[in-house]
């Protein structure tokens, strides 16, 4: 038999504790940031985003009408035609993309 013993108010302290928080709170950011990229994924898949396929209106946008390729931005991991889009799309500002899709 297991004993759990629970005391309201306690508050643990020490560098192995402070260490384990630590660990704690990189593992939700890690888990977040792949559940971000999981979900940009997901709604370019659900516009038409897809492998060996051109990109929606050739890639173009209302800012770009001749671009034939999307940016994917570090900051959201997302693709959008141009950084006008992406801050119209998104809610926060732009990071300088990193990577670009083709839209032939």
């Amino acid at each position: 038999a297991k004993l759990n013993l629970v005391v309201e108010g306690a508050e643990l302290r020490g560098s192995t504790v402070a260490r384990w928080r630590d660990i704690a709170a990189a593992e939700d950011e890690r888990l977040a940031s792949r559940r971000r990229l999981q979900d940009a994924r997901r709604q370019e898949r659900d516009i038409g985003v897809r492998v060996g396929f051109p990109l929606p209106h050739q890639g173009a946008c209302k800012h770009f009408a001749k671009s034939h390729r999307w940016l994917r931005f570090p900051c959201c991991s997302r693709a959008f035609p141009c950084d006008q889009c992406h801050d119209a799309g998104s809610d926060h500002p732009f990071e300088w993309a990193t990577r670009a899709l083709c839209g032939h």
